[in-house]
């Protein structure tokens, strides 16, 4: 009985089409997985905006600003409303710096609600990389003109430490001003030792949050278009350019050095 074979011929014919069509649908498949993580990107920061909402419901209003004293974040004080039921020890682990991925249940992974998938970026001192902040903002005493840069939702005195949150009754255009958004910034990575402060999770430090001026800066690979994702005060969630978030109500355009007017600015 003769039995047909497969020529050396066909068979590369067979592996050449193969190559093309892996070659035309890997990067479809690509683009495809980077669009579901953006959406989770945007997802996460709508969750952090809803366990706020349930933490004003329970403070008068008020959005959590961390403990300098007492070494308790502003994420951690969300605990009990974003499903991580953190005990007080949890919450006050490694005081001021936050506490060692260690201490915190699923290790360096814990609590991926804070972190964007696409955020690439290594925690340093075995601590957990955060993705996402709040807007910051000053009172008091103006030290190196930096009260003009901050006019956000969660602050404290310059001078003195003392911590501050605003009001979400205070908050007169809600869905134009910003409370949470995306820490992408090349002078705030977690390698440098100073501002990994900013971009680890359960960091009482006072300052923790996030400015226009530091934002424009930013290296921001993760999402199309150069826009950051922006948790608004009303909950909705905006995708924007730096320089789309600073445009004023009468369409002028604040500078980041100065976002008064801004969608950055929680005091309009």
């Amino acid at each position: 009985m003769k039995t047909n074979k497969f020529t050396l011929i066909e068979l590369l014919v067979v592996v050449a089409i193969i190559g093309i069509l892996a070659s035309l649908l890997l990067p479809s498949l690509g683009k495809a997985r980077k669009k579901g993580q953006v959406a989770v990107c945007t997802s996460n920061l709508r969750q952090i905006n809803t366990a706020a909402f349930l933490y004003q419901d329970d403070s008068e209003g008020y959005y959590p600003a961390g403990s300098y004293a007492n070494g308790v974040s502003w994420d951690d004080m969300l605990s009990s409303y974003d499903g991580r039921n953190l005990t007080d020890a949890q919450m006050k682990a490694g005081g001021i710096y936050g506490p060692s991925a260690s201490d915190l249940p699923g290790g360096e992974e814990s609590s991926p609600l804070y972190r964007c998938p696409l955020d690439d970026r290594s925690a340093v001192q075995n601590r957990v990389l955060r993705t996402y902040s709040h807007t910051q903002a000053w009172y008091g005493q103006q030290w190196d003109n930096v009260y003009d840069k901050g006019a956000g939702i969660i602050g404290a005195r310059w001078d003195i430490f003392l911590p501050f949150s605003r009001s979400i009754t205070d908050i007169s255009n809600p869905s134009e001003t910003i409370a949470f958004t995306e820490l992408a910034d090349e002078d705030q990575t977690a390698s440098n030792d100073n501002n990994h402060l900013r971009s680890s999770l359960g960091v009482s430090w006072t300052w923790t949050g996030i400015r226009a001026d530091k934002q424009e800066i930013a290296v921001l690979s993760h999402h199309p278009n150069n826009k950051y994702n922006y948790a608004m005060t009303d909950g909705s969630v905006k995708s924007m350019t730096i320089l789309q978030s600073l445009v004023k109500g009468d369409g002028s355009i604040a500078t980041s050095s100065n976002v008064f007017g801004s969608k950055w600015d929680a005091t309009k």
